[in-house]
């Protein structure tokens, strides 16, 4: 079976599509297997077109796998949600390894790669990371 045609959709210099092409990179068994066609959006109408739903937008056999149902084509910067409560500028390894060889996924899917956005690294109201702030402490013993 041959690889699936990646595209990342980014808007000129986006931070985060490096970082998704990175981890794109990371599940390839010889850096080459998931290298994905880099396409630059510059307008809304492009982004329409391309289906684009944020920066960066990846899209496997044209198909946005991340997106929302009903999302809109978007030009802005798209924040990636993961199921231990951050959010990152691409999905995590583990997630395009669930996407594009689910046969294989199972590991943790949250990103190790630190954002250097502490704003948009821990979610409001969400206790701080280990790396952050204090881990929380369970109570001695009765």
């Amino acid at each position: 079976m041959s690889p699936p045609t990646l595209v990342v959709l980014a808007v000129p210099d986006c931070p985060n599509a490096p970082l998704l092409i990175e981890r794109l990179r990371e599940i390839s068994t010889d850096r080459t297997e998931f290298e994905p066609i880099q396409r630059i959006v510059h307008d809304q109408a492009e982004a329409e077109r391309y289906g684009m739903h944020g920066s960066p937008t990846l899209l496997v056999n044209g198909v946005d796998p991340f997106a929302q149902p009903g999302t809109p084509a978007s030009l802005s910067c798209r924040l990636y949600p993961h199921p231990c409560g951050r959010v990152d500028g691409a999905p995590s390894v583990a997630e395009l390894a669930a996407v594009l060889r689910p046969h294989e996924s199972g590991a943790e899917s949250c990103p190790t790669t630190p954002i250097s956005d502490p704003a948009i690294s821990t979610p409001p109201g969400a206790p701080p990371s280990p790396t952050t702030g204090s881990a929380p402490t369970s109570p001695p013993p009765s």
